[in-house]
């Protein structure tokens, strides 16, 4: 059985599909890469996933059992979104902010153990996200995400919004993390090479369906789609003759 299973979902906005009849499953541990352009719908069936989108259609399951949101339980899903500036509230402190996500009846020093997750030192704690980096408010956002003990963690588009050596520090942390943690991962993201490097599987989808799907070394190696070429020949690649 699938950690989340996402049975033919369908996604309206009026008379707009965003999404049509998708259905992709991640297993337990298991990481998926969606990818896709602009408008692709990658990012709509991330948050349905989680249930921040109603749905026209079809249904989210976790475990086997509709995704359901229960009053003081954190989720059994927790995203973690692109810009961490938007998503933390600026008025609370860094313990603060993972505090709230702790299932009741946890310690509160529990907030230094995600810190130490996130390669954040107890110092943090007390700050507020304006005085943080880009990279240290991502791995804040990760901490608090991680802090709920989801069963599912989804990122979306989470290193877009960041320069590049950051970019791949938080890649290295979130394939740490999964190692160490076993947590199943749902990654939402353009960049089809840090797709690879993250995920077993990946997914291609182009206007709200889904294109193409297998094991991240076929899909990079032999794609059997026109687009999911496209997608690849877009990653930069060092030219031979360049100088050093």
């Amino acid at each position: 059985m699938s950690a989340l299973h996402l049975d033919r979902i369908t996604v309206r906005y009026g008379r707009v599909t965003v999404l049509e009849d998708l259905s992709l499953s991640v297993p337990w541990a298991g990481a998926l890469g969606i990818v896709g352009e602009s408008g692709s719908g990658k990012s709509t069936a991330a948050r349905a996933a989680c249930g921040l989108v109603p749905l026209s259609g079809g249904q989210v399951l976790i475990d086997g059992k509709p995704l359901r949101a229960r009053r003081g339980i954190p989720s059994p899903v927790q995203m973690i979104f692109q810009n961490p500036a938007a998503s933390l509230d600026p008025r609370l402190t860094v313990a603060a902010a993972i505090a709230e996500a702790l299932p009741r009846g946890r310690p509160a020093n529990e907030v230094l153990r995600y810190l130490d997750l996130v390669g954040l030192e107890a110092v943090h704690a007390t700050r507020r996200p304006a005085e943080l980096s880009g990279g240290q408010r991502q791995r804040v956002a990760i901490a608090r995400a991680l802090a709920a003990e989801p069963k599912v963690l989804i990122g979306d588009e989470i290193t877009s919004a960041l320069d590049v050596s950051v970019q791949a520090a938080i890649l290295n942390l979130l394939r740490r993390l999964r190692q160490e943690l076993g947590f199943t991962l749902l990654f939402i993201s353009h960049n089809i090479a840090a797709v690879r490097y993250l995920c077993d599987d990946i997914a291609v989808m182009q206007g709200g369906r889904l294109v193409e799907a297998g094991p991240a070394d076929q899909i990079t190696r032999a794609p059997t789609q026109p687009y999911t070429r496209a997608l690849l020949d877009a990653v930069p690649r060092l030219k031979e003759d360049s100088p050093c």
